[in-house]
């Protein structure tokens, strides 16, 4: 992202990325007993609530190995769990492949990993997921689970079952889809002066509000009267995502280069300078 501030409650605003080394202190001068958790998702993340601190992330960013092998022996040293979101892991762009925390050596000791349908096999309504991981972990999961649930109905199981088990080709054109869409729209608005860098994965974009135009709210409702187009500004998401608006690539590439047309059209950019 755009930002080249840092902030005190241990992240980089840039790209939102803990910063362990600010992070130590405030752990050590908490007491021992205290519980800590990290919820953590990567390349999608929306606003990840972290024990004592915030790193929204959303598409435009994607965590490398260094960064995991850091965490996890971050993680080690102050006994914290991590809990890793992965539902995004098969949307990523550029030949890439998507990778499981749980990959990673020692990650079982310190931590568990999700997994949702809702985005590889659209199966979004059904609401089915999974935890992986820790053992000690997973068994806490289902004591707090047994008291209020009684499972997913047995035909969206055995649903789920079939996508996991049956052929991908159908994710994988689902992701190569999306990348499409992805280069025709930030490319797109590149190209009429809105610096908007591609995502590197999920179906989202994050995109900074172009200077001149106010907060990310004010953008959005300025963005959608002037041309129709809808986006949810950043500051929905938390502090962090102020200065920054979230698009979804919900819409076929003809539409995307529509939605450019129209932005350019609108004269919206040049109005403000951009």
């Amino acid at each position: 992202m755009a930002q080249n501030t840092t902030s005190n409650r241990g992240y980089d605003d840039t790209v939102y990325i803990p910063r362990q080394q600010r992070l130590r202190p405030m752990i050590l001068t908490r007491k021992v007993q205290q519980f800590y958790l990290v919820y953590l998702c990567f390349p999608d993340g929306s606003e990840m609530q972290i024990a004592a601190y915030m790193m929204p992330n959303d598409g435009n960013w994607r965590a490398n190995d260094a960064f995991y092998e850091e965490l996890i022996a971050f993680a080690k040293k102050y006994n914290i769990i991590i809990l890793h979101d992965n539902a995004y892991s098969d949307i990523i762009y550029g030949g890439r492949e998507g990778k499981s925390f749980l990959s990673y050596e020692e990650a079982k000791e310190v931590g568990v990993e999700f997994y949702s349908l809702s985005k590889s096999y659209n199966f979004t309504g059904a609401r089915i997921s999974f935890v992986i991981g820790n053992q000690k972990i997973v068994d806490k999961f289902r004591s707090v689970r047994t008291q209020f649930d009684y499972g997913v109905f047995l035909p969206i199981q055995y649903g789920a079952a079939a996508a996991l088990n049956g052929p991908q080709d159908a994710v994988l054109a689902q992701c190569e889809e999306y990348e499409r869409r992805n280069q025709a729209f930030c490319g797109g608005l590149r190209s009429i002066g809105w610096d908007v860098p591609d995502s590197e994965g999920t179906m989202f974009v994050w995109a900074p509000v172009p200077k001149g135009h106010g907060t990310s709210e004010e953008f959005c409702m300025e963005l959608m009267e002037k041309t129709g187009l809808i986006g949810v500004p950043g500051s929905s998401f938390g502090s962090l995502g102020e200065g920054f608006m979230r698009f979804a690539l919900v819409e076929p590439v003809p539409v995307m280069q529509e939605i450019v047309k129209a932005i350019a059209e609108s004269g919206l950019l040049e109005r403000k300078g951009e």
